[in-house]
């Protein structure tokens, strides 16, 4: 033990570091909040909240199991913890820490699958990147996908060394497949992460065992049959989610075999993956040449997910999460150099402060401080009569996670994404809906009276705001700092981005209300 004393106060380090990034209000990817968080939020919860298209087309796409077990642990624990309100605050860190126990899942993982020898160095390079602290904190589904592939490779690479006989292979067999059925009901990309795994473990299996063909046949067997059992009650869940026989797997298929499906979220370079995100998530790492060398088999277990992936014209980086971590892994076995070492902790460092902390950092606690402001003015209470129709608009931001205001079915409050708007669009837009907002108030005389706040409410990077004539006639009533992006690049330029950070909660000036 106190020959790893050392990495394991080091580990120790680094887990409180991925635990603090994992509190952060950081958004990474909108899926992050609408595929998942949003979901589980109106179903359980019955707040009014606004479905993404993969849960309300004629053939939805994405399935209900895995966000279960990526989020219910949040939800029963928020339930059982709050007597009469679950403040989505409290809802939200619980999910981002159920997120912190799943990459814990990948770092036991890791520990099984390389060899003893190598076993922290592995684990410590995965655990300073900014794939383990940032990425796997997230609520987004390529996090549980990449949970899934290192569980399969674990059970596969014990798999492969274990004789047919024995009572173990059976058991991991049926956690493979497990583990490899419910990581197709994740994401459809799964199979190109897990199909070289499989041919090799499968075949250093094949070679230990090829004296009891029968066993083997048993064992591929008792997988088909772990197989049907977990997508029949995957299937069985969707039904009861969606109301109808849905298969998501064919219908997540047949969505993107679609050109013009696709092209409705961007058409990328069938180079980007090669050329621009994998360099982006590997960093440093990236002349790892031993991973590059195509007659090296743990080359394979990414440079084929990629290459699959390549083949589809929408490319971000995210989706190849689960390749490049195991890039990670194995790169920790080849790296020599120090300088090269240094070069990887400081630009994950980086990196991880940028995602994990200040990534689009104002979204969720602008939509936190606006479910507050809403309910102190009687706007969100179940029992309440003041039905007040009233807007908010987020402009130059992630789309918000409206879940996080914990509406009643029946409010009247709706929120606006003003996507692709011009500055004189959207002020146009807030300003014609005030006029209008406001000779509706004199239909409800008795709340006005009462209000402390002018409604509709704009939300938006304040460096998009700076003249006095962008913001004649508006209040700032909440400042929010520490957000940044760089989807405003092309109108400012960064270092105003940076200096000017955060976000404002706007309204008109006609009514006061203490910030």
């Amino acid at each position: 033990m106190q020959k790893y004393r050392k990495y394991v106060i080091i580990y120790a380090f680094l887990l409180c570091f991925r635990f603090w990034i994992s509190q952060s209000n950081s958004y990474i990817h909108p899926d992050e909040q609408l595929q998942s968080l949003q979901i589980i939020a109106g179903k359980f919860l019955n707040w009014k909240v606004e479905l993404p298209w993969e849960f309300t087309s004629e053939e939805p796409i994405r399935s209900m199991v895995p966000l279960y077990l990526m989020l219910l642990p949040a939800f029963y624990t928020a339930k059982a913890t709050c007597h009469e309100f679950c403040k989505p605050n409290t809802i939200y860190l619980l999910a981002r820490f159920t997120m912190f126990l799943w990459s814990l899942v990948i770092d036991f993982s890791i520990s099984r699958i390389v060899p003893p020898k190598k076993k922290w160095k592995c684990l410590l390079l995965y655990s300073i990147s900014y794939l383990a602290c940032s990425f796997q904190t997230h609520t987004i589904s390529n996090s549980m996908e990449t949970v899934f592939m290192f569980l399969t490779i674990m059970f596969l690479s014990k798999l492969a060394v274990s004789s047919v006989k024995s009572r173990k292979s059976y058991l991991l067999s049926v956690a493979a497949s497990i583990s490899t059925t419910i990581g197709l009901f994740t994401r459809i990309t799964f199979l190109a992460f897990v199909f070289v795994p499989y041919i090799y473990y499968g075949f250093r299996w094949l070679k230990n065992n090829r004296q009891n063909m029968l066993l083997i046949f048993s064992h591929i067997f008792l997988m088909f049959c772990s197989c049907v059992l977990i997508s029949s009650l995957c299937l069985y869940e969707d039904y009861k989610f969606y109301g109808k026989f849905t298969v998501t797997l064919l219908n997540n298929i047949s969505y993107n075999s679609r050109f013009e499906n696709l092209a409705l979220h961007g058409i990328h370079s069938k180079t980007q993956h090669f050329f621009v995100n994998v360099p982006l998530l590997c960093g440093p790492l990236l002349p790892t040449f031993s991973l590059w060398n195509i007659r090296n088999a743990q080359a394979w277990f990414w440079i084929f997910p990629v290459a699959v992936l390549s083949i589809f014209p929408h490319q971000e980086a995210r989706f190849l999460l689960p390749a490049i971590s195991l890039y990670v892994v194995f790169a920790a076995r080849y790296i020599r150099s120090r300088f090269l070492l240094l070069l990887f902790i400081i630009y994950s460092i980086v990196m991880s402060v940028f995602y994990g902390i200040m990534h689009q950092n104002g979204v969720v606690p602008s939509v936190v401080e606006l479910g507050s402001i809403l309910r102190d003015n009687g706007l969100l209470n179940q029992t309440s009569n003041n039905y007040y129709p009233a807007t908010i608009y987020y402009w130059r931001t992630y789309t918000a996670p409206t879940w996080m205001l914990a509406r009643p079915n029946s409010s009247p409050i709706d929120v606006v994404q003003l996507y692709n708007y011009s500055k004189e669009q959207t002020l146009s837009l807030f300003w014609e809906d005030h006029h209008n907002t406001q000779k509706l108030e004199k239909e409800f005389i008795n709340f006005v009276s009462s209000k402390t706040i002018s409604f509709p409410i704009l939300v938006c990077p304040i460096a998009l705001l700076q003249s006095d004539e962008d913001t004649k006639g508006l209040q700032l009533l909440k400042y929010i700092p520490y957000h940044v992006d760089l989807d405003d690049a092309d109108e400012l330029p960064l270092a105003d981005l940076i200096r000017n950070h955060g976000i404002g909660i706007y309204a008109a000036k006609e009514v006061n209300m203490d910030p």
